[in-house]
């Protein structure tokens, strides 16, 4: 019971921006429970919060071989990845997303984006493609990124 009023405690710290306190109790649990999905995904976030882009990614790399079935360790990773500019492992890691979500609109989405930066266009057009008939409110997410709406915009372009 302690360890789940902990994790409420380094969520809260983490959502008002209190990263050393946050840190602090998390660095609390015992060591069995830090290797938790839940207390991983929150070491990584605020190392992320903190733009310690490659320590984030180590974690989430830790949180994939103890737990390769947590969606959210594929999802930040990838995430961090971008920040650094490394959009081939970004796009790697969409990849390996596990299902539903992987197969999801928003994956296809994400995967469109990193397809866009590599400069992969047909890929990108092609998950853009993916996302909104998997996803068809992805179009809301498409109107608010110019370059994405663009991709799926030009001229010879079917949706």
């Amino acid at each position: 019971m302690g360890s789940l009023w902990t994790l409420s405690f380094v969520r809260g710290y983490l959502e008002l921006g209190m990263l050393e306190k946050a840190e602090k109790e998390l660095a609390r649990l015992p060591l069995e429970d830090q290797h938790r999905p839940e207390s991983l995904s929150l070491a990584g976030q605020i190392l992320m919060a903190r733009r310690q882009w490659e320590a984030a990614i180590e974690v989430f790399a830790i949180g994939r071989a103890l737990h390769p079935g947590c969606v959210d360790f594929y999802v930040k990773a990838a995430y961090a990845y971008e920040q650094v500019g490394r959009l081939q492992e970004s796009r790697n890691m969409w990849q390996l997303v596990p299902r539903p979500v992987g197969r999801s609109g928003f994956a296809h989405l994400n995967l469109a984006r990193c397809e866009a930066k590599l400069g992969n266009l047909p890929a990108a057009r092609r998950h853009i493609t993916t996302a909104l008939h998997l996803d068809p409110n992805i179009r809301a997410l498409l109107d608010n990124d110019p370059g994405l709406v663009q991709l799926l915009n030009t001229p010879g372009q079917s949706n």
